[in-house]
């Protein structure tokens, strides 16, 4: 049992769901023998903040104390301004700052010689906070958590549950809060996002491509890179073609990158190629727009570059990603749920989704490649239509194959919703259906997959699903 004062959130007004949750954590740890559990919340919601608050309010004897870890240096600072702004001034414990104290902050590379140096000094952790709980996967947390031995624990992230089985949290039980995309966006913690697809044939030279998809983005913007030589190369390019731009890697010093990062918001610099800028607890919430280059192969990696550019900033009204590799469509369109319950959206992810019209007029008028992309775009925004609203059966997520192109089965099927759908789709996109199942034999297996469970939604639900609260008609 925990017994939590009064939270304390000194000048900084809290937001409700920080106020909501320290309520649901003070309850939880008032049981007799609480459970380690999580409290999920959307990427720039303020956790930081609720950490701060919850590690002050625990009452502690003279040889107990609360340890917070976290995943870098960089954020051991980050956590300790936090702290201050609230008037508490706990202990740190990284690199060669090593001061103990009632409340400490770590990074996770440090937590083996401070569960050690508690252990000697005789202390007790009565409660161990983990921010980025995934982390605590790694072999310096669980080698150490029995020397830790913390009397309860509560981990903190974005995104609690992962998609392979190494990347799964063993430490922690139960998410007992959990603070979505939708009340996220209802109080304008995070800006709604658009998706900008690639709809025609992939040139020889890739560049060229990218500079088009991105010549009229409004805004400061990053695109990512393979690897530093990439993203010297690239920059340099888009400097060539009046779109002012520069690298920023590893082996920049923090001087120089922070002086980039200011000429980026300043309007000096229109786009930065980065490496690994938006890892965890990167903040950088004046970016208006990102250039998807990397095909990355990590679901968790993709979403945590997506979620860095969602958090909200004066004037900026929404989010747009220029997706060239349909990286959306390879990682399913559902991924959105791993930061939040995107199926209760009330604003859905928007698309620059095509109209009716607009589809019959490119399959009429486009070469093959071309017909295919559109076919593969129109079904991409058909799913995201159906997958945030409520009333449409949820859907299962698999890893689907968008290699190998559909099969005769898939056509078959769909003929046969198209069939039964009994008036529910409206005309022009009974047209453009039938269309593709003529034109579609080589669109690939994963879209031919998601449009039978369109085809089913709607059927099941006796609705058409609203197109990114925009009728099309």
């Amino acid at each position: 049992m925990i017994y939590l004062n009064p939270p304390r959130w000194g000048k900084l007004q809290p937001r409700q769901w920080q106020i909501d949750a320290f309520e649901v954590v003070r309850k939880h740890l008032s049981a007799q023998e609480p459970e380690s559990v999580i409290i999920q919340a959307i990427m720039g919601s303020g956790k930081s903040l609720l950490i701060s608050a919850l590690a002050c309010a625990v009452t502690l004897n003279p040889n107990e104390c609360v340890v917070i870890s976290t995943s870098t240096e960089h954020l051991v600072e980050s956590f300790y301004d936090d702290f201050k702004a609230i008037g508490a001034f706990p202990g740190v414990w990284y690199g060669r700052m090593k001061r103990m104290g009632n409340i400490i902050i770590t990074c996770v590379p440090s937590v083996k010689t401070l569960s050690a140096r508690i252990k000697a000094s005789g202390k007790n952790v009565k409660l161990w906070i983990a921010d980025e709980v995934h982390r605590t996967e790694c072999g310096n947390i669980l080698d150490c958590y029995e020397s830790l031995n913390p009397l309860c624990s509560i981990g903190f992230t974005a995104t609690a549950f992962r998609s392979i089985q190494k990347e799964t949290i063993s430490l922690f039980d139960k998410v007992i809060y959990k603070y979505g995309i939708k009340e996220a966006l209802n109080d304008g913690v995070v800006v709604p996002w658009k998706i900008i697809h690639r709809h025609e044939e992939i040139p020889e030279d890739l560049n060229v491509m990218y500079l088009d998809m991105i010549k009229h983005a409004e805004g400061p913007g990053l695109a990512n890179a393979d690897d530093i030589e990439d993203a010297e190369q690239f920059s340099t390019y888009l400097s060539s073609k009046d779109i002012p731009a520069r690298a920023i890697h590893s082996r920049l010093h923090n001087r120089i990158k922070k002086s980039i990062l200011s000429d980026l918001r300043t309007g000096r610099l229109k786009c930065i190629v980065h490496v690994n800028m938006l890892s965890e607890g990167a903040n950088f919430p004046f970016l208006m727009w990102a250039l998807l280059r990397r095909q990355v192969e990590a679901r968790v990696r993709f979403i945590q570059e997506i979620g860095r550019l969602l958090r909200s900033f004066p004037g900026k009204k929404e989010a747009t990603f220029y997706d060239p590799h349909d990286l959306f469509g390879s990682f399913s369109l559902s991924y959105a749920e791993a930061l939040g319950e995107v199926s209760t959206l009330e604003k859905p992810l928007k698309e620059e989704i095509l109209t009716p019209e607009d589809i019959i007029r490119q399959f009429s008028e486009g070469d093959p490649p071309l017909i295919l992309s559109t076919i593969e775009s129109a079904i991409r925004g058909l799913t995201v239509a159906c997958d945030t609203q409520t009333n449409y059966p949820r859907r299962i997520l698999s890893k689907i194959d968008r290699v190998k192109p559909s099969t005769s089965l898939q056509i078959m099927s769909i003929k046969s919703h198209l069939n039964l759908l009994n008036g529910y789709a409206p005309e022009k996109w009974k047209e453009c259906l039938n269309i593709i199942v003529e034109k579609g034999r080589d669109v690939r297996f994963g879209f031919m997959a998601d449009l039978i469970w369109v085809l089913s939604s709607v059927r099941e639900s006796q609705k058409w699903p609203s197109l990114y609260e925009r009728e099309v008609l």
